[in-house]
């Protein structure tokens, strides 16, 4: 009875266990304080302002490279989902269309750089995003 025991212990011990691996994005998931920069095209003149405003980047999803970076808007939350490598840079080979244009990057698991803009025949968006965090 006890080796048959023993035996059932070892087995467990080689089959039981998964190895868990590292996910590098969870250092810069978290609680941020964000310095936006947005320029828009508006009737009758383009919009630039500045602001700050807290928010948060979380595990995705969606893509396992990627994290979702939000903040509240005064219309809405600007939420956007994109890919973050190893070495903290983020991914601009996953937009599917010239007008959307996205970089920037991780200085460190605390502070981001990030920009985001749309161009079309009617006009553009774009968004500066600074962030620390909290």
């Amino acid at each position: 009875m006890k080796k048959g025991l023993f035996f059932i212990i070892i087995l467990l011990g080689f089959t039981g266990c998964e190895k868990i691996s590292f996910d590098y994005r969870t250092k810069y998931v978290g609680d941020y304080h964000f310095l936006v920069h947005e320029q828009y095209m508006a009737v009758p003149k383009p919009v630039d302002t500045m602001y700050t405003v807290d928010g948060q980047i979380a595990l995705s999803g969606f893509n396992i490279n990627s994290l979702v970076l939000s903040y509240p808007k005064k219309d809405c939350n600007f939420i956007i989902d994109f890919a973050v490598h190893e070495d903290g840079t983020i991914d601009k080979s996953d937009i599917s269309y010239d007008m959307i244009r996205r970089s920037g990057e991780f200085e460190s698991s605390d502070k981001i750089k990030f920009s985001f803009g749309i161009t079309s025949p009617g006009g553009f968006w774009y968004e500066e995003i600074t962030g620390e965090k909290k």
